[in-house]
């Protein structure tokens, strides 16, 4: 019975001329000698060979051992390609999750009030790594309900490449227009949103107080869409 160790007749041939001259490695000489044990007709070609120095297999072994030579290399090709794909897998899900996919900030929102023209101001406040988040991805408008919905966030690369500590943090300062407040819905809501995570900065019913002379200054120097204030 065939051993599932055991080497085809055309490979032990084909290695028979180097086997002889010891060229084989320790390992291959002993799968070739279990495989004499129990092939009569190996065992007669292994004697030519000895008969004849330098003497080959036979063509039709030649073709036989070239043939299972050619599909060792193809599964080999095979096992390295797909080697190939799966680290290319790998690599691509590594960084959808370390640059691509975004986290949401812990929002705090304060000084919530109204300006003078009816524009809303607020500040979103962020502490510890994420105070140190130099790039962040942004987005805004309204949504199917009525709702204005603020989108920020954040990759992994980008918080992993904060050098702020846990006492760090980052305010935000944005006003939004009064033509944009006169468009919320009736029970429109001012919203931060991404991943699930919601911060309600308005719920649109609640009286908004008026706005010191400090925030009324400070609202002056926001840029469209944010600006961030000194520490």
């Amino acid at each position: 019975m065939k051993q599932p160790n055991d080497l085809p007749c055309c490979a032990v041939r084909d290695l028979l001329p180097n086997d002889l001259e010891q060229l084989t490695s320790p390992e291959t000489h002993g799968l070739i000698e279990e495989h004499l044990k129990t092939c009569a007709s190996c065992r007669a070609v292994r004697d030519r060979m000895r008969e004849v120095p330098g003497a080959e297999p036979r063509p039709a072994d030649d073709a036989a051992a070239a043939g299972f030579l050619k599909r060792t290399r193809r599964r080999a090709r095979q096992k390295a390609l797909l080697a190939a794909l799966f680290t290319l897998a790998l690599c691509a899900i590594a960084f959808f999750a370390l640059v691509v996919q975004q986290h949401p900030f812990a929002f705090t929102a304060e000084n919530v009030c109204r300006l003078p023209d009816g524009s809303l101001y607020f500040e979103l406040c962020t502490s510890g790594r994420e105070s140190g988040v130099a790039g962040l991805s942004y987005s805004d408008g309204f949504d199917a309900d009525g709702d204005y919905e603020i989108r920020m966030g954040y990759s992994l690369y980008a918080l992993l490449s904060s050098d702020a500590d846990e006492s760090g943090t980052k305010r935000y300062a944005f006003v939004l227009p009064a033509e944009i407040v006169s468009e919320l819905a009736p029970d429109g809501r001012v919203c931060c949103r991404r991943a699930g995570r919601e911060l309600v900065i308005w719920d649109g019913v609640s009286p908004l107080p008026e706005a010191s002379i400090d925030v009324q200054q400070r609202a002056q120097t926001v840029l469209s869409p944010f600006t961030v204030l000194p520490s």
